[in-house]
């Protein structure tokens, strides 16, 4: 749950509410959408991998470097993921059929890993929140 909120975050960072859900028509996804199985388990799976090929896109700058075939079946794009992952350093082990859950802890530590890497390639850096002045932060007296 915890993985999903941050990867959320990050998702959010690298504006995914304009170049992944308004182009590809979906709403932003809620603070749970990769936690638990939804009720329409084939479009939870449609989501993830849609995810993961605008994620890729974001990585690698190339549009052909994870793209399901139409007539792929749900294993073989799970393998194809799993091997498109592998290419971009992805560590974790777990079976390929794990992706076709399309929710819990693997799916959510795969678009993290990937949301890493977009933010690592945009050149994005983390840094140390600055404060002012914080000795006024609760300087005013009620009385």
């Amino acid at each position: 749950y915890v993985m999903w909120e941050a990867a959320l975050e990050k998702l959010k960072i690298l504006n995914y509410e304009v170049g992944f859900c308004d182009a590809k028509g979906k709403k932003p996804f809620n603070r749970v959408h990769f936690v638990f199985p939804i009720a329409n388990i084939s479009q939870q799976f449609d989501d993830f991998i849609s995810l993961c090929e605008w994620l890729f896109e974001e990585i690698t700058k190339d549009v052909g470097f994870f793209k399901r075939d139409q007539y792929d079946d749900p294993n073989t794009v799970a393998n194809k993921l799993m091997l498109a992952l592998r290419q971009v350093d992805f560590r974790l082990s777990f079976p390929a059929q794990k992706l076709r859950q399309a929710n819990g802890e693997n799916i959510c530590s795969v678009i993290e890993f990937l949301c890493d890497k977009a933010l690592e390639s945009r050149k994005f850096k983390w840094s140390t929140p600055v404060y002012t002045d914080a000795d006024n932060v609760c300087s005013h007296s009620f009385g």
